[in-house]
């Protein structure tokens, strides 16, 4: 497999994972919180994979800017996740004491 193909292959997974937070996020659903953290993580996936196919194919010489921005994203997507799971099994009320997940991206 060439590296024409890989680039390919790339884009067609992030387009897909692009598509699929598109889905969660406006998918109309009427009182379940734990959709919104759902949907964060799929962006956080989707933006931490783009930033990685920027680097990886040399792409990231036009948006400089980008260059490793994508580990924070990375860092977002385990509490967004844990989040998600644990609304769904024990719905309650987010609190202010939950943004201790956010410790490891400051």
């Amino acid at each position: 497999m060439n590296a024409l193909d890989k680039e390919k292959l790339n884009l067609i997974a992030a387009f897909a994972l692009l598509v699929i937070s598109i889905l969660v996020t406006f998918r109309r659903r009427k009182n379940e919180p734990p959709v919104t953290f759902l949907s964060l993580y799929f962006w956080f996936f989707f933006y931490t994979m783009m930033a990685a196919y920027l680097v990886t194919f040399k792409h990231v010489v036009a948006w400089p800017h980008l260059f490793r921005t994508g580990v924070g994203a990375s860092l977002l997507m385990m509490p967004a996740s844990y989040l998600y799971i644990r609304q769904s099994l024990f719905p309650r009320k987010f609190k202010t004491l939950d943004l201790l997940h956010l410790l490891p991206f400051w």
